[in-house]
Parts: C-alpha cells; sequence; structure tokens
C-alpha cells in the first residue's frame, strides 16, 4: 500500500501540500475554495516546474470538510487501508475541529499520525487548543491521548499523536 497523507484545509499558499508530496507517496487535501486549488496548482507550475493535479501523487477534494458527499469521495479514494498522516488545518472554530476529527480520525491507521494546525491560542482564537486540552484528558470520547506539541512561537504551532 501506499504511504499516503490527508489534509483538511489547503491554506493560502499550499505549502503544506507541497511538503506533504515529498514526505509520502499520496497527498490529499479537502478545500473548499476552488480558486485556491487552481492558484496553487499555477504556483506550482510557475515556481516548481511541476504540474501537480495530474501526476498521481495529489488529490483534492472541492467541498465542507464536514459534507457527508466530501467524507464519501474521501473514503471511497483511500479504501479502508488507512492514512498515515491527517493534518486538520481548516476552519479553526472548536465546533470544526471537533467535526472534523470525528469524522477524518477513523481513516488513520495504527502508528499512524493525527496532527493539528494552530495549536497556540493566538492564531486560532482557542478552538484547537481548547480541543487538544479535551483530547488529552480523554474528553472528547473517553480515550486520553499524549498529544505532542511543537511550538516556536506565541502566536503559532503544531500539535499531534500517534494513533494507537
Amino acid at each position: 500500500s501506499r504511504v499516503s497523507a490527508l489534509e483538511i484545509g489547503l491554506g493560502y499558499f499550499g505549502s503544506t501540500h507541497v511538503l506533504w508530496r515529498l514526505l509520502f507517496g499520496h497527498s490529499a487535501t479537502i478545500e473548499c475554495n476552488k480558486d485556491r486549488v487552481f492558484l496553487f496548482r499555477e504556483n506550482c507550475r510557475r515556481h516548481l516546474g511541476e504540474h501537480v493535479l495530474d501526476d498521481g501523487k495529489s488529490s483534492f477534494f472541492f467541498g465542507m470538510s464536514s459534507s457527508p458527499s466530501t467524507l464519501h469521495m474521501v473514503r471511497r479514494h483511500f479504501g479502508c487501508n488507512g492514512i498515515d498522516l491527517l493534518f486538520i488545518d481548516g476552519d479553526h472554530r472548536y465546533e470544526s475541529v471537533v467535526a472534523d476529527w470525528l469524522l477524518y480520525h477513523s481513516l488513520v491507521a495504527p502508528g499512524g499520525i493525527v496532527a493539528f494546525h494552530d495549536a497556540v491560542a493566538g492564531i486560532s482564537g482557542g478552538g484547537v487548543p481548547q480541543f487538544l486540552e479535551e483530547l488529552s484528558s480523554g474528553n472528547i470520547d473517553g480515550v486520553k491521548r499524549d498529544v505532542k506539541r511543537i511550538i516556536h512561537s506565541r502566536d503559532c504551532g503544531v500539535a499531534y499523536y500517534v494513533n494507537g
């Protein structure tokens, strides 16, 4: 099976998608803004000399991550093999982070990584850090998770745990 990453939210520049393409055999991103994906494609072509939408290493799902049709497309795409990385970087409101985690964390293979961007309250407005505290303490689903944080600024950072 191919090693794969699923990212929720492309962001303004798509830099994490480029990183996932370098680290994984296949990268997929859920993005609700089609213009961001097309701009990303043009920037990759211009700056990297790569056509990322047709090389088999990238997939994009257009729609809201919380949409049943998006979830269905993602599940159909990855099958039941599991993904190796889930990177949650969509809407940073608490309710949205909870929804993204509830819908997609079960796709992560044992030993895979579930990661969250903007793990510091300075950028996310509190939604991601609040969710991470509740996830660590077991208040989300009764399972305490060992959430690690990579933070080198007061405004942003990444948190992750290894799926057991």
